[in-house]
């Protein structure tokens, strides 16, 4: 007897990280060049200390090669073998403008069941006021350490 006889399909969904990547690819750009957006794949020491529980983790860092020593984690989002849903763990502060109830570990976490739900989460986080507040200040500090 066959149990395999009708075989695997490959999920037909882009990777979190590779749409991320793609989705973030202009900001540079946006901030002449003056911050970036960095997706850090986490390693196992560095998952232990995560409160994330999957197997694929990532983070999302904000910084600028005129702060050197200055990074600001974004978010944290990770993934299994199935590849969605998606576990987003935002900064405290995005969160709570999100609307988002911390739970007893006191992270904001979202839970995004597919692409079209990680999109909107995305979205949400880059157009928060608090995002946007700490890349304006980033930049301003960062032109300011060109000057000198």
């Amino acid at each position: 007897m066959n149990l395999f006889i009708d075989g695997f399909d490959e999920p037909n969904v882009n990777f979190p990280d590779k749409f991320l990547l793609e989705t973030i690819s202009g900001f540079s750009n946006a901030t002449f060049q003056l911050a970036q957006l960095s997706i850090i794949r986490l390693d196992y020491s560095q998952r232990a200390r995560s409160y994330l529980n999957t197997n694929f983790q990532f983070q999302v860092v904000l910084s600028s090669d005129y702060l050197k020593g200055y990074s600001f984690k974004v978010f944290e989002f990770g993934y299994d073998v199935t590849i969605y849903p998606v576990v987003v763990n935002l900064e405290e502060t995005i969160g709570e403008e999100l609307g988002l109830e911390a739970d007893f570990d006191n992270c904001y976490t979202q839970l995004c069941n597919d692409e079209n739900d990680f999109k909107e989460t995305l979205r949400s986080i880059f157009a928060s006021e608090h995002f946007k507040k700490t890349v304006g200040g980033l930049i301003k500090i960062a032109k300011s350490n060109t000057n000198t």
